[in-house]
């Protein structure tokens, strides 16, 4: 079998946060191209800086690639194409990228020579208000997985759903737990109220109108100890918002918020709300099992994968999950805490990393 010797990653900026667990492992196993694809017209998580000094200090090659156009800008083509070239001219082995609602990235992409292996976090887009756009890019989502040979997913239930859509086996990676620095303050008890924490961008799957509604309807019904905090922005925002009726129980912070403010912010929650209509991955529960924080969460998708009844609250009916928080003991709640903590091993960036350096090695 031949030896890989070189892999060329390709990803946009939404993406680098997942990046940064995986990347400095295959570089002490394979000469690794990065090829990081960033916006210059809205806030980044990793700054240009942050992403080169990542790389010098790992021993990756990092060709930055900002865009200048829009998603839709046919000038994109040409973008796209310069990098297919540049890889081409590299002759490596593999082209690694989750890139697949990109159509001039997936026309450009089928002109590389090396083997392409694409990363699918989602085997159906998750629905959202502008349905024009959505039929657009699940047409584009369509011809990406269908033009690639290799495909990949990371977590049991999207296997199952690709093997179901397509008739074909997707190899399963997984998402690492996520640590994003140390935390400097102390988790309050939990006798002094429930606090969750509802982090990221504010879209329709993600529930956050169902919570707010549900924790409306239990404080109309005297339950006054469940408060939430909103730390993010999004398009479901304004929805959300017209289901508040008790300001007091909420602490809002609408914003972008960077990656240095998020240690401190999970420590001192006791939950990370995740009320998903529907799930594959979640950044949120992967920042939350890196710092041992339980969740709310259903009991389904990746939510069942990672965590259990022991380590976070997983529910079937949402108001009986919150019931069951408004009453919990800080005793309960500490060893809820404890078991959440062995997540951090159990889904180490090292463990999954290993998956893809196994998985390259394969092809």
């Amino acid at each position: 079998m031949k030896v890989l010797k070189r892999i060329a990653y390709i990803n946009a900026d939404c993406y680098v946060d997942t990046d940064f667990t995986v990347l400095r492992h295959l570089a002490r196993q394979f000469e690794v191209v990065w090829y990081p694809v960033y916006y210059t017209d809205r806030p980044i998580y990793y700054t240009p800086e942050q992403m080169l000094s990542y790389a010098r200090e790992n021993g990756i090659e990092i060709h930055l690639c900002p865009r200048q156009y829009r998603q839709r800008d046919p000038r994109n083509y040409a973008f796209y194409s310069k990098i297919v070239e540049d890889i081409n001219n590299r002759e490596v082995d593999i082209v690694y990228s989750c890139t697949c609602e990109e159509l001039y990235w997936t026309l450009a992409s089928w002109k590389l020579k090396a083997q392409r292996v694409l990363g699918l976090h989602d085997v159906v887009m998750h629905h959202f208000g502008a349905p024009v756009k959505r039929l657009i890019q699940t047409g584009i989502r369509e011809l990406t997985i269908l033009g690639s040979r290799n495909v990949c997913v990371f977590s049991g239930n999207q296997a199952a759903l690709f093997n179901k859509r397509y008739g074909r086996v997707a190899e399963i990676l997984g998402l690492s737990c996520r640590r994003l620095g140390p935390v400097t303050v102390d988790t309050p008890s939990i006798s002094q109220g429930v606090r969750m924490l509802f982090f990221g961008n504010i879209v329709e799957y993600k529930g956050l109108d169902l919570l707010i509604a549900c924790m409306e309807k239990l404080r109309s019904q005297g339950i006054t100890n469940l408060f939430l905090t909103v730390a993010g922005r999004g398009e479901h925002w304004g929805e959300c918002e017209k289901q508040i009726k008790t300001r007091q129980m909420y602490d809002l912070n609408i914003r972008f918020i960077d990656n240095e403010e998020i240690p401190n912010l999970l420590a001192s929650h006791h939950f990370m709300a995740l009320p998903y209509r529907n799930a594959t991955q979640s950044g949120p529960m992967s920042l939350a099992a890196g710092y041992g924080m339980p969740i709310l969460a259903p009991e389904y998708g990746c939510f069942k994968e990672y965590y259990d009844r022991q380590s976070g609250v997983l529910y079937s009916d949402l108001e009986s999950a919150l019931r069951q928080l408004a009453s919990m003991s800080q005793e309960e709640y500490d060893q809820m805490g404890q078991n959440a903590a062995l997540l951090k091993d159990k889904f180490s960036e090292e463990a999954i990393a290993q998956r893809y350096i196994q998985y390259f090695n394969s092809l």
